[in-house]
């Protein structure tokens, strides 16, 4: 180092060659992971669970589950079980234009029937100015909430087999409904 200063070449010049092949080398493995890793592993888990095992990719079980609907709604599920497109211990809060609880639907469990999910020993509240209005009682009842299952199955994802974008929606996804991005999410070891 002291004959290269003493020729002449300041210290900047010096670092500047391990500062750009450190670039280029954080990039390359940035894009790598991004682009190459994350999707080779979602197609060794595709193999292992479906090939292998004999699932038919339903196969797994969701806890705790928050989800915010399009229609200003959010649904609470304690589990969800695709294979028979049951949740159990369902609470969803409906929301008017103006952001207002309009309605709370507590249910002990719901299923997708007809494209439509049926609830079980549901009480239901209708909110006006904050207050509740009436509460109702149904034992089975198909009520006027809608949520895609792929909202449900949305929810299940391992962050490392995500790319930074799908990892970036899903952050902003999680913000919007109000919850914790990163209290949710399942990481494995």
């Amino acid at each position: 180092l002291t004959a290269i200063k003493s020729s002449g070449i300041s210290l900047s010049r010096m670092v500047a060659p391990v500062l750009t092949m450190s670039l280029v080398v954080s990039a390359s493995v940035f894009l790598w992971g991004d682009f190459l890793v994350g999707p080779s592993l979602k197609r060794l888990d595709y193999v292992y669970e479906i090939k292998i095992g004999g699932g038919d990719g339903k196969e797994f079980q969701q806890a705790n589950i928050w989800v915010k609907t399009e229609r200003n709604e959010i649904w609470n599920i304690s589990r969800f079980r695709p294979r028979e497109m049951t949740m159990d211990k369902v609470v969803v809060f409906a929301f008017d234009r103006g952001q207002a609880l309009k309605m709370r639907v507590d249910a002990d469990s719901a299923v997708r029937k007809s494209g439509r999910w049926h609830f079980k020993q549901a009480f239901v509240r209708d909110f006006a100015d904050g207050q509740i209005v009436s509460t109702r009682f149904f034992e089975n009842a198909a009520l006027p909430l809608r949520m895609d299952p792929s909202d449900l199955r949305a929810q299940y994802s391992k962050p490392e087999r995500e790319s930074f974008r799908a990892l970036m929606k899903s952050v902003q996804k999680r913000r919007e409904a109000g919850s914790s991005p990163l209290s949710s999410m399942r990481w494995s070891r």
